[in-house]
């Protein structure tokens, strides 16, 4: 037999057998997750899409409650949890809950694989979406029995507000809930007034525009600009910040745990406002004032963060 024929055999058939063993593992990680959907309140008869992801295991697991930024976008496609979270998955570590915008949802046929209902969309506001956020808990609560009564409250951007209101409202409305809540992950973390953020984020320019959409009540342009609608920003206006709300969360002597991962370039959210929380709030710890149990961490990195803070929550998650 021809040894170089022979080599070059077994080259393909050792290629052939890593293909079919990455198809088999691919499908393996999506066959060991089930995914329940279901439709939760909002305010004012506005409703979202909530999607509870569950590694297919006997045992009983915490929740993941993942809240992302402003955007258009489902949190019901395949992609949108990205590869870190199949780590999670295939150490079945958690469930993980996700929830759309009013007015979004899945849908396979369309390019994007989801739609928007504008007519609902454009009237969503944040309080929205923490109404939604404690509607889908709730649901996971009553109806699944692996849920093993430990949370953890993801958010990045916007997702980091929402999330702190929605711990903020159990402390406040279901102290029951709160207690299980042992851990915010928050990144990308807004501390300022909306007002503050939109002047840090835009140019002189784009600050003129956005003012006369505003004044205008120009939904279309302001969909178009940011991807949220009037609704949204003259509530925002009328928000405390999230500083103030952290303020409000220690008077409650919470002992959830609060890791906070940021960008030291971060343009979007500059890392100085978080800076300068955490150094008051260290103060407070001294002067034993209620504070919150927090930690932060930074990297070279903008909005988006980088591998290294991927790595690093991600290992948080294992580890919870």
């Amino acid at each position: 037999m021809d040894i170089k024929h022979w080599n070059c055999n077994m080259k393909n058939i050792s290629l052939l057998i890593v293909i079919l063993l990455a198809v088999i593992f691919s499908k393996s990680i999506k066959a060991s997750i089930r995914m329940q959907t279901n439709k939760v309140n909002g305010i004012d008869q506005r409703e979202c899409i909530a999607y509870l992801r569950i590694p297919v295991t006997g045992k009983k697991l915490p929740l993941i409650v993942n809240f992302a930024g402003t955007g258009i976008y489902s949190t019901g496609t395949d992609d949108f949890l990205g590869s870190n979270y199949e780590t999670v998955f295939n150490n079945n570590k958690a469930m993980v809950l996700t929830i759309d915008k009013p007015g979004i949802s899945v849908n396979k046929e369309s390019k994007e694989g989801f739609i928007v209902n504008h007519d609902i969309y454009d009237q969503y506001t944040q309080r929205d979406l923490v109404e939604c956020g404690m509607n889908a808990i709730k649901w996971v609560e009553q109806s699944n029995h692996r849920f093993n009564q430990r949370i953890v409250l993801r958010g990045h951007s916007e997702g980091a507000e929402v999330v702190t209101r929605i711990f903020l409202q159990s402390l406040k409305t279901n102290t029951k809930l709160a207690s299980k809540i042992e851990l915010l992950l928050l990144s990308g973390v807004p501390m300022t007034d909306w007002k503050t953020i939109l002047k840090e984020q835009l140019s002189p320019t784009h600050l003129r525009k956005f003012k006369k959409f505003l004044k205008n009540k120009d939904n279309e342009k302001l969909i178009e600009f940011g991807g949220i609608g009037y609704a949204y920003f003259e509530e925002a206006f009328k928000m405390p910040s999230l500083a103030h709300v952290f303020d409000e969360i220690a008077q409650f002597k919470p002992q959830a745990k609060f890791s906070i991962y940021h960008g030291l370039n971060d343009k979007n959210t500059p890392c100085s406002h978080v800076q300068d929380y955490e150094r008051k709030n260290r103060e407070k710890l001294e002067k034993k004032i209620p504070a919150l149990n927090w930690e932060a961490r930074y990297y070279l990195s903008r909005h988006w963060l980088n591998k290294a803070a991927s790595n690093d929550m991600m290992s948080a998650l294992l580890g919870f």
